[in-house]
C-alpha cells in the first residue's frame, strides 16, 4: 500500500491484488469503524471502474476501484491509515 499526502489530502492505494470485492471489503471496512459515516453516490464507469462516496464530519471519502489498472484509490482529509484493507 501507498500513503501520500497532498496540501491535507491522505490517499492510498491497494495495488497488484485488487479485485471488485476488496472494493466492497474497503467499504465495508470504512462503514464498520467511521461511525458518523454516511454512504453517498456508487457512481459506475463504462469500463467497470467503480467509485464510492462518503461523508464523514462535513469531509468527503472517496473510495475508487480502477477496473483497467486493478487498484483501489482512497482519499480522506482525514488520516484513516488503520482502516485500509491490506489484501
Amino acid at each position: 500500500m501507498a500513503k501520500t499526502q497532498k496540501s491535507k489530502i491522505y490517499e492510498y492505494c491497494i495495488e497488484n491484488v485488487t479485485t471488485q470485492e476488496i472494493f466492497e471489503m474497503q467499504c465495508r471496512m470504512l462503514q464498520q469503524n467511521l461511525l458518523d459515516l454516511q454512504k453517498e453516490e456508487l457512481i459506475e464507469s463504462d469500463d467497470g471502474s467503480l467509485t464510492q462516496f462518503f461523508s464523514y464530519r462535513g469531509m468527503e471519502i472517496m473510495v475508487l476501484y480502477d477496473a483497467d489498472l486493478q487498484e483501489i484509490y482512497v482519499q480522506s482529509k482525514i488520516d484513516i491509515e488503520e482502516y485500509i484493507v491490506q489484501p
